[in-house]
């Protein structure tokens, strides 16, 4: 499956150095997916994506407990962020790529697509999905 998330232009770079194994959202699909990542402000881009495992689901504090056993000093961030939620997803990254960058902008004129809230899942929209997959690879 493939789908396109919002991200924050920090934790790509945390992806990129390695710093970052897990991405960690309050839903999320069940299984194994290529996620596209849409820069929030100042980029509002497409610059790449990551290939995601299969997500693991809990209560919120589960997944604040799991997220601290991999990265010290986390766990409270992941806490705040998925407390008012029934469940979380903590979903292994197995790899990043970057891609030429697609504007927001291109993107609303040729496809009618606003910036994700939450995911979109692109198999349903199979002339964007080809669109990002034709874009040059720059790693």
């Amino acid at each position: 499956m493939n789908i396109l998330i919002s991200i924050e232009k920090q934790y790509f770079d945390e992806i990129k150095t390695g710093i970052k194994k897990f991405e960690y959202r309050r839903r999320f699909i069940d299984g194994s997916c290529r996620a596209y990542l849409y820069f929030t402000v100042p980029f509002k881009s497409i610059m790449g994506y990551i290939e995601l495992d299969a997500p693991i689901s809990g209560t919120p504090k589960e997944i604040s407990e799991l997220a601290e056993t991999h990265r010290k000093g986390i766990g409270n961030e992941i806490y705040e962020y998925m407390k008012d939620s029934d469940k979380g997803y903590e979903i292994p990254i197995k790899k990043l790529v970057e891609i030429e960058n697609i504007s927001l902008e291109y993107l609303q004129k040729n496809f009618d697509l606003t910036a994700p809230q939450g995911y979109i899942i692109l198999d349903k929209k199979p002339e964007l999905l080809a669109k990002l997959e034709s874009l040059k690879k720059l790693n």
